[in-house]
């Protein structure tokens, strides 16, 4: 059953995780698992603790408990607004917009310091294209 999951997953990192117990359930080392799934061998404990603790369910990415996320919807709102802005109505050289100036103008405006990636990942989720 487990291996079909495996088969039939398309998030890859439940893939590996099934692959993992597995290989634990066909009792090969911890160390030798990580090698061969390409993982650091500290990944092995929690998934072996989560997936004896809650079976299948411990497979699942537990991202959801990670804590409130860092951006609010008055940052998307305020990125929206720059967006929708020349960078140089806001004193930069630039004519157009660059994820990292983006950024910067983002913490300068409201104090939070995003990722260049976060602020790809925002610009996505809102459809903002070039």
């Amino acid at each position: 059953m487990l291996q079909q999951r495996a088969r039939k997953a398309r998030d890859g990192a439940y893939r590996v995780r099934c692959l993992m117990v597995l290989r634990l359930d066909a009792e090969a080392t911890p160390p030798r698992i990580a090698e061969e799934v390409h993982v650091a061998r500290s990944t092995m404990s929690p998934i072996r603790s989560r997936f004896l603790a809650e079976g299948l369910a411990g497979l699942c990415d537990h991202g959801a408990h990670n804590g409130q996320r860092k951006a609010s919807a008055a940052h998307r709102g305020r990125l929206e607004q720059l967006l929708n802005a020349s960078p140089q109505d806001l004193g930069w050289a630039r004519p157009t917009w660059t994820r990292e100036l983006l950024a910067l103008q983002l913490e300068r405006d409201t104090g939070l310091r995003l990722s260049v990636g976060h602020i790809g990942r925002l610009l996505r989720a809102m459809g903002a294209r070039r």
